[in-house]
């Protein structure tokens, strides 16, 4: 099953907030892909990220259902320049900045 992405929150240390949603690019011939470019954009105006691993899977443990992973699968079925690598155990990072996964 693939899922679309819908929405991002952004919180910063200083209580800065930005919630960005699919509907604000709905004038946009693929509204997934602005979303995603956005977010892309966001991240990189952070030294950390934290994200989240999804709730009752098996799969967390290698990282295929993290907030990160997600998020380059959804860059690469966009076309859409992926921020995310991932290190020789299978766990994605933003490269050049410190990523915490809860």
């Amino acid at each position: 099953m693939t899922l679309d992405l819908l929405a991002a929150a952004f919180v910063d240390s200083d209580g800065n907030t930005n919630v960005l949603h699919i509907s604000d690019y709905s004038g946009s011939a693929n509204p997934e892909a602005e979303l995603i470019k956005t977010i892309n954009q966001q991240l990189l105006t952070y030294d950390y990220s934290i994200a989240r691993y999804h709730e009752d899977t098996q799969e967390y443990l290698d990282g295929v259902d993290s907030d990160l992973a997600i998020l380059h699968n959804r860059c690469v079925a966009n076309d859409v320049d992926s921020l995310v690598e991932f290190n020789s155990a299978g766990t994605p990072y933003i490269r050049d900045q410190t990523h915490i996964d809860l």
